[in-house]
């Protein structure tokens, strides 16, 4: 586990490897000398989610940017946690769907995300002490 920003370099010059190589885990550091960052990563994918092949999902995964990049995306180590499973949204027949469909598909995620970002948030409406990176 990382808990600390690194400075990599290489032939004198400095690298950027892994979050924890970056300015911005820097900055908020230095910001917050007395806290350990952590980074949230949430990541989707569509996925099957039934043996016949025929049904869906968009599962959202949540992942430790602390968790160094070799482990957190190597499926043998179970570093990512699935927080919740979206809806997928498809138009019906072969033709195009229609601009209204889209607006309103993306406007569902976004309500779904909301619904599991809630947690994170303060009464006015502001994530509490969440920087996205």
């Amino acid at each position: 586990m990382i808990l600390n920003p690194s400075i990599y370099k290489r032939n004198g010059e400095r690298c950027y490897i892994d979050l924890d190589s970056g300015t911005q885990w820097e900055t908020l550091q230095q910001k917050h000398p007395d806290n350990v960052i952590l980074n949230i990563m949430l990541a989707s994918d569509q996925t099957t989610v039934t043996g016949n092949m025929r049904n869906n999902a968009w599962p959202l995964y949540l992942k430790l940017g602390n968790i160094p990049a070799e482990v957190r995306e190597n499926a043998a180590y179970m570093a990512s946690r699935v927080l919740a499973f979206f809806p997928t949204i498809e138009w019906q027949t072969s033709k195009t769907s229609p601009d209204w469909f889209t607006k309103a598909k993306y406007s569902i995620i976004h309500h779904c995300l909301s619904l599991v970002l809630k947690p994170f948030k303060s009464d006015d409406g502001r994530y509490v002490l969440c920087y996205f990176l």
